[in-house]
């Protein structure tokens, strides 16, 4: 007589609805934590490159403003920019100026022939801007499927560093064709500044 194996199906269907719950949570879930993975750097890096044009207000001989309040009108700018964007299940994200916008000065240094990053330093040329779905910054990106397996939400951050890079002119080379000697000024206005930046 053959065996009794009633209930086999039932214990393979089981384990095989275990194995799909994990592709989807891994599909599913993974896709989810890629795609707010770009949003939140879209963000990061709108956010810092529209700082850095605060903070020209408060650099050089034609600033508007002093170097910190060209940093707080930069710390605003930058939340009101991340505010503008979506990161996975949530319309606006938030960002905290005090936590996620530092700034510094970054400058060459003939020495080293590198460019060094000063964090804290004055005049502030530089701005990173970090962005956070995390549980520390009691915004976490919730998960779907990985629930089941006992993952309640994903940790994801971004960050983005933008400067501006210091300028004192455009100059002749010395052996340059139409030089008279020595290095002169060239009698040019570049179309990226207006003439009261460039006087």
């Amino acid at each position: 007589s053959r065996p009794d194996r009633r209930g086999a199906v039932l214990v393979l269907a089981a384990a095989m609805l275990l194995v799909v719950f994990g592709i989807a949570a891994f599909t599913v879930d993974f896709g989810i934590l890629n795609v707010t993975k770009g949003q939140i750097q879209n963000a990061a890096d709108s956010a810092a490159l529209a700082a850095t044009q605060d903070l020209i207000q408060g650099l050089g001989p034609g600033a508007t403003v002093t170097t910190q309040v060209a940093a707080a009108n930069a710390g605003i700018t930058a939340k009101d920019m991340v505010h503008e964007f979506r990161s996975g299940d949530v319309n606006s994200t938030a960002l905290s100026i005090e936590r996620d916008v530092r700034f510094g000065r970054r400058s060459w240094d003939p020495n080293t022939k590198a460019w060094v990053k000063a964090w804290g330093s004055t005049p502030y040329n530089m701005v990173e801007v970090s962005v956070r779905r995390t549980k520390a910054a009691s915004a976490p990106l919730g998960s779907v499927f990985s629930k089941v397996f006992g993952f309640n939400s994903f940790d994801v951050e971004a960050r983005s560093v933008a400067s501006v890079a210091p300028a004192t002119g455009f100059r002749i080379p010395p052996n340059a064709s139409g030089a008279t000697g020595g290095t002169e000024t060239i009698d040019l206005l570049p179309i990226a500044l207006d003439l009261t930046t460039w006087n």
